[in-house]
């Protein structure tokens, strides 16, 4: 099985929520909810399945985890990112200048960030399945790509 797994879900998984950072009890069970529901997902990932990632996820995937919120170490950050390209299960692709232009396009029509469109385009050629719950990626643009999108977390999320 080839995937895509949006960067949200990769960050839910990794980074774990801590109390003394929300402001109320739901808030903070709310995030401990998506946590748990991100890590068995990968958990429960099938033995053979390929990661497909955009050169520009490597990047995002990074920034998330060592700038953004609850910051992870850059060192553990780095690591991390330094397993994906060393896994056997994960396929990194590089994008184009083409995926730019594509990417330039569709974002034009659909005022969604071009960020989200250069996770996505390059991969088109591997898979048909991404794991988001980036509510962008139910836009007619990503659909008519012909790529089915699922949500493991179920909350969907404008990001």
């Amino acid at each position: 099985m080839n995937i895509m797994v949006d960067t949200q879900i990769w960050i839910f998984s990794k980074k774990i929520p801590k109390k003394d950072k929300y402001n109320s009890e739901f808030d903070f069970q709310k995030a401990l909810k998506l946590h748990k529901k991100a890590k068995k997902f990968f958990q429960n990932l099938p033995e053979k399945t390929i990661i497909y990632i955009s050169t520009h996820q490597l990047g995002e995937l990074y920034h998330s985890l060592s700038f953004g919120g609850a910051k992870i170490p850059f060192e553990q950050s780095k690591n991390f990112i330094l397993e994906l390209c060393r896994s056997k299960n994960v396929e990194i692709i590089p994008y184009t200048e083409q995926d730019i232009k594509t990417a330039l396009k569709l974002s034009t029509e659909s005022k969604i960030h071009i960020w989200d469109y250069l996770c996505v385009l390059p991969l088109l050629e591997h898979l048909k399945l991404i794991y988001s719950n980036d509510i962008h990626l139910k836009d007619k643009t990503f659909s008519n790509l012909g790529l089915k999108i699922e949500n493991p977390v179920e909350i969907w999320q404008k990001i």
